[in-house]
């Protein structure tokens, strides 16, 4: 397999952008046993609802690793298009707008806990993004003792 003789150790397929095409799955197949992990990765598209529960235990059965859970970015290029199929659909604004999913990600996560499927899931959405990207995480931090207020913890009976 040329990507693992090139050094590759994982392979993330999008399923959602192929409709959850057959070939897509046979793909992952064969690279399950040549790369340590393989993984989906697809946002909580609305209209696809049907299509993710569906591809939940085919995944199982394939041997992907994770399941990585986006959202759908809202950009002036397709929010004619996404307004069209989601006339009614809430957006909320995190570094972009993003489209929110009415819970399908954690009907997703729920589910994949329900049947007992191996895989992770990960809510890739943006607030979990912003967390990642903060500048404050590559901090070194000094010492704080002595910087925080001291409170002392009174019961009263």
């Amino acid at each position: 397999m040329r990507l693992k003789d090139l050094g590759f150790d994982e392979i993330r397929f999008h399923t959602g952008a192929s409709n959850f095409s057959k070939k897509v799955y046979e793909n992952m197949k064969l690279a399950v046993p040549h790369l340590k992990a393989v993984a989906v990765e697809t946002p909580a598209w609305p209209p696809h609802r049907e299509k993710l529960f569906e591809m939940l235990p085919i995944i199982q059965d394939i041997g992907v690793k994770h399941l990585n859970i986006g959202e759908v970015e809202i950009t002036q290029e397709n929010y004619d298009r996404i307004s069209k199929i989601l006339p009614n659909a809430e957006i909320y604004q995190c570094y972009g707008i993003n489209l929110y999913d009415d819970g399908l990600t954690y009907d997703l996560v729920e589910e994949v806990l329900k049947r007992g499927y191996t895989y992770s899931v990960l809510d890739c959405n943006c607030l979990t993004k912003s967390i990642q990207r903060t500048p404050g995480k590559q901090v070194c931090h000094e010492n704080v003792d002595g910087l925080c207020a001291e409170y002392e913890i009174v019961i009263s009976e």
